[in-house]
């Protein structure tokens, strides 16, 4: 019953209140015990966290990681031990982790490859064709007559790695297939 009191007191406070109200006031129990009816608030308290903590684990896992393990399995090409240049390393990171701040760091004819930024300039026919399949995730830009060897090859393998095998260079081969689609 004195619950039901307390209740319809604090209901009654916040209506008639227009003005904040002191909510410590409020809720302070003089020195009472911690066990309130059958509730013992510390075990509340203590289930409450770890029910959250399961919750936000769950909710974290289904709707928010977006990290896969073909990514981490991708990324792991990239940091095979034949690309020795950062600037190798950072186009295929680029794309293993779908992450455009990688190509910033890359001089301006990768940089506008990575980007999207076909039209430049000065990219060759051959920069063009393979940027386009990139930009637009195409493998018909793959066919161009201006692309030949590993850089077809690295074209085609964005969308079959299997194609990256073809690839007698080390380096080209990894970089191939951690930019691949598959």
């Amino acid at each position: 019953m004195k619950k039901l009191i307390f209740l319809i007191c604090i209901v009654v406070a916040l209506i008639a209140s227009s003005s904040e109200f002191d909510i410590d006031a409020i809720l302070k129990d003089g020195g009472k015990s911690e066990s309130v009816g059958s509730i013992k608030l510390n075990k509340f308290k203590k289930d409450s966290k770890k029910s959250y903590s399961k919750l936000s684990k769950e909710f974290h896992d289904k709707y928010e990681y977006e990290v896969s393990s073909k990514a981490v399995a991708k990324n792991s090409y990239c940091f095979n031990y034949n690309i020795k240049n950062d600037n190798d390393k950072n186009f295929c990171l680029a794309f293993a982790n779908n992450d455009k701040s990688y190509c910033f760091s890359l001089p301006d004819r990768e940089k506008n490859i990575c980007l999207g930024y076909c039209f430049d300039t000065t990219l060759s026919k051959a920069d063009k064709a393979f940027c386009l399949a990139l930009k637009n995730n195409s493998i018909n830009y793959c066919y161009d007559y201006n692309l030949k060897g590993y850089y077809k090859a690295m074209c085609l393998g964005r969308f079959n790695k299997n194609n990256c095998f073809t690839i007698n260079n080390e380096k080209y081969k990894n970089m191939c297939l951690g930019i691949s689609l598959q």
